[in-house]
Order: C-alpha cells, then structure tokens, then sequence
C-alpha cells in the first residue's frame, strides 16, 4: 500500500489528545521515520488507516480511499461477510444505507452515476423509511427499508458509503450540484405559510448539535424571518419561528420546508445535508473543536473540512465573524421557482 503520507499523518496528531509540545516532538519523530522510509500502511492499524484518509480528504485528497472502510461498526461487519460486493460490473446492485440521515443523503448524491452506469431498474436502494419516498421521487429508483445484513437479496450488493470511492477519486469529481426532489404540492404550501409569517428572505437556523450550541444571540444580526429547523426539546430563541411541524417525526416535509427557504444557518448536522442536496445557500458554523468535539474522529470530519465538497451551495465559516452578513451564493435558479 506504500508510504503514509506525512501531512496526513501530521494533521492526525494536530487534531489528537496531546499537548503542542508532545505533538511537535512527535512530527519531529515521524519526520526521521519518513526520511527513512519506515512509514507505511502495514505497520498501521485500522483505526490509524481511518484517521489518515480522513485528514487527506480534509486537504482534498480522494485519490486514496483506504480506510474508509473502516468508518464505522457497520461497515467491519459488512467486510467480514462473505457477499457478492460491487466492484463495478455492469449488473443488478442493492445499494445498503448506512450511518445516520446526513450521511445517506451525502452518499446519495453517487446516485445518479450509478443509473448512469446500470439503469434505473438495476439500482435498488434500502434506506432509512423517512428517506424512502424522497429518493424514490429523486432518483426513479425503487427504495426499501433497510433490512438486516444476512437477508438474501440476489445480485451483488454495495454499501451506500462506498459507492463514492469508484465516483469520488479527485475533488473536482464532487458535482455539489442539488439532487434531491422535494414534493412541489408542500413546498407550495409552505410557501405560502411562510409568507404570512412576513417578508423575504426566510433564514432556517439550528444551533444545537452535539459538537455544541451556537448563543442565541448569534441570530441578532440576521436580517430576516428566522425559522427554527431545530429538533429535540429544545427553547427557541427569541423571535425564531417554530414551524408546525415535528422535524423527527416529519422529516420528509421538513425537506419540503427547507426548499421553501431562501437559506440556512447551522452547525454541523442533518439540515445541512438537506439544504446542500437541495441547493439552498447554507452557512454552516463550525465551533472551536477544542470545545466541544467528542474525539479525534470528530476533529477530522472531512464533510465539513476546508471545504464542503458536497454541496456547491453550503459555505463553511470557523468563527462567528463574518457568517452573520455573509451573502447566500446564487445557483441559476430561485429557490422561490424550484419544485
């Protein structure tokens, strides 16, 4: 597998437990071994080799997808089940969803190459049920619950996280353009629920995830309608919006809510995978990692790295200087017009 690549390797250690001073004695160390030709793959273990293609992706590397395999529980008992796994062929796949809502609609977005490669009736996909209807609508494919992984499904099966290693070799193999289909009826209907709320343009915010809460008083500066995207319990903010709906429950027409948006607010979570995947401008705050990130898997999340390669519409911001009057990036079309 060849040698480690060193700014990888370092950006691991940066973003780890260790102190500055133990971190530089430790790239120091790793230096020699490198000059030495004592780095490389088999000596690593799979936790390292994930940690390693996160941060490569981070500085925008896809060439080498090793690792991430190894992304999460599901995915290692996927690889020690002996399955007919898609390696490309020109054959029926089912495609396996995996991980959370965010993350099927990331993965989705390889989607449409597949049809191109196979067809329509040559994909199918088991998902999570609130996305089943929309990626019907989206894709013209037909979409099934997920289903355990010993459950015999004919033809060869792939998970939906590692369909962009054979679509996503170099950063600009990411479209970022919208996939997703909202049903046009509710977006018409909350169209016309958010034009009696006030005037344009109407801002979705959330600001609580698990990396951690954004002060309520972020919000004062932003000119508009502020409607609460925000599930859990939770208090709004002061003059945030709660929409009459139930954002787990109804997560389906929150999709359809937030095509009716002129832009979106928030940290690092779900409704940014929606508001990318539809082309709605999104500002996404990424707090100090230091603060708040679980472990150091968190800190090199590369879905929300120097970029956001996903989504051409979604803007990543490291501080709260700036975000609040940042002007939404333009995508051909009005959101006003789309569905």
């Amino acid at each position: 597998m060849g040698n480690v690549d060193l700014t990888a390797l370092e950006l691991v250690v940066d973003r780890g437990d260790c102190s500055p001073l133990q971190a530089r004695i430790l790239k120091r160390k790793l230096r020699k071994l490198a000059k030495r030709g004592q780095l490389s793959f088999e000596n690593l273990d799979p936790e390292m080799r994930y940690k390693l293609f996160n941060a490569r992706a981070m500085n925008g590397d896809f060439s080498n997808w090793d690792g991430w395999e190894f992304r999460s529980e599901w995915s290692k008992s996927l690889m020690a089940l002996d399955l007919p796994r898609w390696r490309g062929e020109h054959d029926k796949v089912t495609i396996l969803g995996e991980q959370g809502l965010g993350d099927e609609i990331a993965y989705a977005s390889c989607i449409p190459e597949m049809i191109v490669r196979l067809g329509h009736d040559n994909v199918v996909l088991e998902c999570q049920d609130r996305l089943i209807s929309v990626f019907e609508r989206s894709f013209r494919i037909q979409c099934l619950p997920r289903r355990d992984l010993d459950v015999h499904r004919g033809g060869f099966i792939a998970a939906l996280g590692d369909i962009p290693r054979f679509f996503r070799r170099s950063l600009v193999h990411f479209p970022g353009l919208p996939y997703l289909k909202p049903d046009s009826a509710r977006v018409g209907f909350w169209r016309k629920w958010l034009d009696e709320q006030g005037s344009r343009p109407f801002i979705g915010v959330a600001w609580q995830a698990r990396q951690g809460r954004l002060s309520l008083e972020s919000f004062e500066q932003l000119h508009g309608v502020l409607i609460s995207l925000q599930y859990g319990d939770f208090d709004p903010p002061e003059d945030v919006i709660v929409p009459p709906l139930d954002p787990i429950k109804d997560f389906a027409d929150q999709i359809n809510l937030i095509a009716a948006l002129d832009r979106v607010v928030s940290l690092p979570m779900t409704v940014v995978h929606v508001a990318g995947a539809l082309g709605v401008p999104c500002d996404v705050v990424l707090l100090p990692w230091l603060e708040g990130f679980e472990d150091t898997q968190d800190r090199l999340d590369w879905s929300f790295g120097r970029v956001c390669p996903w989504y051409k519409s979604v803007n990543i911001h490291r501080s709260l200087d700036g975000w609040k009057t940042a002007q939404p990036r333009k995508q051909g079309v009005s959101r006003r017009k789309t569905g």
